[in-house]
């Protein structure tokens, strides 16, 4: 007679998390939450059935939010995985670096109360490499807004999903930066003077536009698969950056979705407000702690995996 016996161990148990430092990060039970921004390595010590949501970054200044993207994703033992958790986007007058993640960096604006954003930084996990071919599931992050309100609203658009949003500014639309699809990034914002603005690119949102002597710079975009475009800079407001794309690999990810932000209490709790951090939330799943447990529950074929006979697979 065969036996199978189903692991009932705790998700402590079955992973191993740094940080960029090498310092651990400390599992309770059954579910990881981080949401401070950084790089972490997950190194399984079993193979299990994990179920993963992940946030992106809101941009600063009025920025987007970042998107959404969530899977069930089966983490194979001693393959490292490369977590990014997104940097929110900063507010600012004096110019600012990109946010972690990839979120567009912005100039110094030279108009008196305008509040640029960068871009917030994309959430993904990837397979022991950052790159978009070793990416497995990515959230999007939100495009820099704009703080001026004689010329209305400047928002930054929201992060993906399928492909992020563009930026929104009332009164010169063309000023702001493109979303970030699937196969591209997006598009600068065009008119104003457009000193140095850069379309998103591969994990990477367009830096906004330099402001001259006078005026103001233009804002980053959101960082994603694909990056959404840097806004144009302007004699006295300049355009908003567009939202980045989330990114799901099919092969690897079953029930996965990708799509704008989700009012989630986790994302409230931790990071809702614009301008926060991106979050990264990993359960077991419920009822399915080995493989062969998870494809019964699923209704998937059953492959030799789990514990059988006291050999683990």
């Amino acid at each position: 007679m065969i036996c199978i016996v189903f692991s009932l161990i705790s998700l402590s148990h079955l992973i191993r998390v740094e940080r960029s430092d090498q310092s651990l990060v400390s599992i309770e039970g059954d579910c990881l939450k981080i949401s401070e921004f950084g790089e972490y390595n997950i190194i399984p010590q079993e193979s299990f059935w994990g179920q993963v949501k992940l946030w992106g970054a809101g941009g600063g200044s009025n920025g987007g939010k970042g998107g959404y993207s969530s899977g069930d994703i089966y983490f194979i033992r001693n393959v490292k995985y490369i977590l990014h958790v997104g940097q929110g986007g900063i507010e600012t007058e004096g110019g600012a670096p990109e946010s972690f993640g990839g979120g567009g960096s912005v100039g110094i604006t030279n108009s008196a109360g305008v509040y640029v954003g960068t871009g917030g930084g994309y959430s993904a996990l990837f397979n022991d490499v950052v790159s978009q071919s070793n990416c497995v599931i990515l959230a999007g992050g939100g495009g820099g807004g704009m703080i001026y309100n004689p010329w209305g609203e400047i928002r930054g658009g929201n992060g993906g999903g399928i492909a992020g949003e563009q930026g929104y500014y009332k009164t010169y639309p063309s000023y702001s930066g493109g979303g970030g699809t699937q196969t591209a990034g997006g598009s600068r914002g065009a008119g104003g003077w457009n000193l140095g603005s850069l379309p998103g690119s591969s994990l990477k949102g367009g830096r906004g536009a330099t402001s001259q002597s006078s005026g103001s710079s233009g804002s980053g975009g959101g960082g994603g698969y694909f990056g959404g475009g840097g806004g144009t800079n302007g004699n006295y407001a300049g355009g908003p950056g567009g939202g980045g794309s989330g990114f799901i690999d099919s092969s690897l990810v079953i029930n996965g979705s990708t799509s704008f932000f989700v009012d989630d209490v986790q994302r409230i709790s931790n990071c809702g407000e614009k301008s926060k951090n991106g979050l990264f939330v990993l359960n077991l799943v419920s009822g399915a702690k080995s493989p062969m447990h998870r494809n019964f529950v699923l209704g998937y074929p059953v492959f030799l995996q789990g514990l059988i006979l006291g050999f683990t697979v």
